[in-house]
């Protein structure tokens, strides 16, 4: 007994210890004669005290415990986590058991876990930045082309079924190569940039902003019809007009286009997207054609 490496003891069926190995006593730090001393549940976790005792209770009953683990208190306050393989020898009330210590492996693996979750967090956050960057234009902050040819068909399939109206206002830069050619494109990319944060700024949470071409944007109005859209379009260019620019005064020309859709009318669906989206870009043509200071909607424009 004293050669061997595991923890061995022999626990009689009144609760004490008969016997410990040197290896029993070197893992816990306790001498021989504390052991021997007190009952065994005395130096098991309070936490596992019930367990214990109920796997105890099944020695006693004269059936072999294998894997049991509990928490045994060292003479320094520490616990250590034991893992038990305890054999009753029939007709004698004694218990002959092996403990392993495995509170190494349970800190490592605790450790272990800590990091995995650590990682996965970190995994999540890069997937996110990663979808964000799927869509978003880096330079402007809005959507770029596809993401918003994939808003506009999910909202206008939700609008073909449900009916309503929906409107799209289409901007870009009054002379913006001009103005790349006076002072530089980096001048030019800060404009771009300020321009995507002054449209998110306006937009609501439900509209949808993005970058069509280089100077071109364009934002998706659900639920909203014309009077709405040229609301939104007005405050825009007034927010763009009174802007502190930096280089030079900047202007923008504005299109706006509206499609009113038919409840259950999912047939038209194409069309009224493949409309609304070249209603607005007729807007903006005429708009900088004419060289208006205000918005353009494409019912008037046709007018005209």
């Amino acid at each position: 007994f004293e050669q061997a490496m595991e923890m061995l003891c022999i626990a009689g069926g009144d609760g004490y210890l008969k016997h410990v190995n040197a290896a029993f006593e070197r893992a816990l730090g306790w001498s021989r004669e504390e052991l021997l001393a007190r009952p065994f549940v005395e130096f098991v976790h309070p936490d596992d005290v019930d367990d214990t005792r109920r796997e105890t209770e099944c020695l006693a009953a004269g059936r072999p415990t294998y894997g049991f683990e509990n928490r045994w208190r060292c003479h320094n306050g520490r616990y250590k986590v034991l893992r038990w393989t305890a054999v009753p020898r029939t007709g004698s009330g004694l218990v002959i058991a092996v403990a392993h210590d495995i509170t190494d492996d349970i800190e490592a693996f605790s450790t272990l876990a800590m990091q995995i979750d650590a990682l996965e967090k970190r995994l999540k956050v890069s997937h996110q930045r990663l979808e964000h960057l799927a869509v978003t234009d880096p330079l402007t902050g809005v959507r770029n082309r596809r993401a918003f040819e994939d808003a506009l068909q999910m909202i206008g399939r939700m609008a073909s079924r449900a009916g309503g109206w929906m409107s799209l206002v289409v901007l870009d830069v009054d002379r913006f190569k001009r103005f790349n050619d006076r002072f530089g494109h980096a001048a030019g990319d800060e404009v771009l940039s300020e321009l995507g944060r002054l449209i998110l700024e306006i937009a609501r949470r439900s509209d949808v902003a993005a970058r069509f071409e280089e100077e071109e944007f364009a934002v998706l109005l659900p639920d909203t019809p014309a009077s709405g859209a040229m609301n939104f379009a007005e405050r825009l260019l007034r927010q763009v007009h009174t802007h502190s620019w930096g280089y030079a005064h900047i202007s923008i020309s504005v299109g706006v286009a509206t499609v009113e859709f038919v409840p259950g009318e999912t047939a038209r669906l194409k069309w009224n997207l493949g409309k609304i989206v070249s209603d607005a870009q007729r807007a903006l043509r005429f708009a900088k054609d004419t060289h208006r200071k205000v918005p353009v909607h494409a019912a008037d424009a046709e007018r005209e």
